[in-house]
């Protein structure tokens, strides 16, 4: 009777010791799949729950150093989804599923311009041929409002909504042309009211750089010829920048310089289109090189161009956009993070980033 009860007691202490280690196991599992997928400590995550990489926030699998790109490219890009008549402003900010902004019934894609704050989006509307009425939407509020009626852009697009860099709220557009051809521009503030005195430019494209005294140095695009081939990267007032970049550029390339797309905030760096345009919408939204506009000779230009902006940050550094993913590039153009592009938007034509 006794060796049954030691036997019976053996066995109890081995069954307790094995519970106890499966309880031990089941407890650091637990605690793995805590720090790996948030879900309670008895509980493996569901094999329901989205993983990174599989919703609609920027690649069908996490990509090599995506968790690096996500802190360094932390902001959020715009892009417009252009129809037949219609438009929709997209954001898409690297980790998230992008979403629709604003659903309008004009075509953004040729003039419409986000603040530099995210706040607001401004946009020429089609009056009575061949006017403009200048718009700006709340995107926060959602309401939207004319800020000036019967501005004539003329022809071909060559002036867009621009607002004012370092984030005051005014926007800077063409307002008519007289009677030389030259363009005449005008600064609006969309909180005051108030708009600007006249400013004749004889060019496209007009890029404004803060001076440093509450103003504003604007710097454009030249006309050379008919046929669309544009001068140097020029200033409006003070000192007229180098000539002779747009032969230098022809010349390196083989093909004639057509817009300016931004400038850098030292207006040391310029994000040129070369080629012919085409068509009413043919804004300067995708950039082939990036210049130096002093000493006109080209920093960096991938193989195929860009297929979207170069839009200059502090530092020297910038962000573009390539097939299916944006970049962020050093002073020299060395890749230094990516980001994928949620496939929703890939088709879609970036218009900038809001840090």
């Amino acid at each position: 009777m006794s060796t049954n009860e030691s036997t019976a007691s053996r066995f109890a202490r081995v069954l307790w010791s094995l519970l106890a280690v499966a309880a031990l196991v089941a407890v650091g599992s637990g605690l793995v799949y805590l720090n790996r997928g948030g879900a309670t400590a008895s509980e493996p995550p569901s094999s329901g729950t989205a993983q990174p990489g599989t919703a609609d926030t920027g690649a069908d699998a996490a990509p090599v150093g995506s968790e690096t790109a996500l802190a360094a490219i932390s902001g959020t890009f715009y892009y417009i989804k252009a129809g037949e008549e219609t438009s929709e402003l997209w954001s898409w900010k690297p980790g998230q599923a992008p979403k629709s902004e604003y659903k309008s019934k004009n075509r953004l894609i040729a003039t419409a311009s986000v603040s530099p704050d995210g706040r607001y989006l401004a946009f020429l509307v089609p009056a009575e041929y061949p006017k403009n009425n200048l718009v700006v939407r709340d995107l926060k509020n959602k309401t939207e409002r004319t800020v000036a009626k019967g501005l004539v852009q003329g022809g071909e697009v060559c002036m867009d909504a621009v607002w004012a860099p370092d984030g005051r709220p005014m926007i800077l557009t063409q307002t008519r042309i007289d009677s030389a051809g030259g363009r005449i521009l005008r600064w609006f503030d969309i909180e005051a009211n108030t708009k600007s005195q006249e400013i004749p430019v004889e060019g496209c494209f007009v890029r404004p750089v803060p001076r440093g005294d509450d103003g504003y140095d604007l710097y454009y695009m030249g006309f050379i010829d008919e046929d669309y081939t544009r001068d140097v990267v020029k200033q409006f007032g003070g000192t007229v920048t180098p000539t002779g970049l747009g032969p230098a550029v022809e010349e390196a390339l083989g093909e004639p310089l057509l817009g300016l797309g931004s400038m850098s905030e030292s207006a040391g760096r310029a994000c040129i289109t070369i080629g012919q345009p085409s068509g009413p919408d043919s804004r300067v939204l995708s950039c082939k090189v990036v210049m130096d506009v002093k000493t006109k000779t080209v920093v960096y230009a991938p193989d195929g161009g860009f297929k979207g902006p170069v839009l200059f940050l502090n530092g020297g550094q910038s962000l573009g956009r390539f097939s299916g993913y944006v970049s962020l590039m050093a002073a020299d153009g060395t890749p230094l993070a990516r980001a994928d592009e949620p496939t929703s938007v890939k088709t879609m034509a970036m218009l900038t980033y809001v840090p």
